[in-house]
């Protein structure tokens, strides 16, 4: 313990880190309830979310260390198919509204034509 008697506060770098990933999280939820996104990305934005939250694990998170890295794998490599699967414009509002803190809204209902309309320009 310091000489101040201050508790050990967390480094900006490990927040800002946490952050971002509770941020990318959200995301993914949007993605997934969203109306409009194609669906071979709701199902990696499923998955990816379901093991995340599943009890059965490949690593248990239990585990030191090991166990959170596997998570972390999972939502790394689920963004990055969600990133090459979704259209871009849907991602961008989707992880605005994530950074945003509206969170729990529920997304503008949008027609299929308005999404593919703009990745015809």
């Amino acid at each position: 313990m310091k000489a101040d008697g201050a508790k050990h506060q967390p480094s900006s770098k490990y927040r800002a880190g946490m952050r971002r990933l509770v941020r990318q999280t959200r995301a993914m939820t949007l993605l997934l309830r969203h109306p409009a996104v194609p669906w071979p990305a709701k199902v990696v934005a499923g998955c990816s979310l379901g093991y995340l939250l599943s009890p059965i694990q490949l690593i248990p998170t239990f585990i030191p260390v090991i166990g959170q890295l596997d998570d972390l794998a999972v939502l790394f490599v689920g963004m990055k198919l969600l990133r090459v699967l979704a259209p871009r414009d849907l991602l961008e509002e989707c992880e605005v509204q994530a950074a945003s803190g509206a969170f729990f809204a529920r997304p503008r209902p949008a027609s299929q034509s308005e999404y593919t309309q703009s990745d015809a320009m």
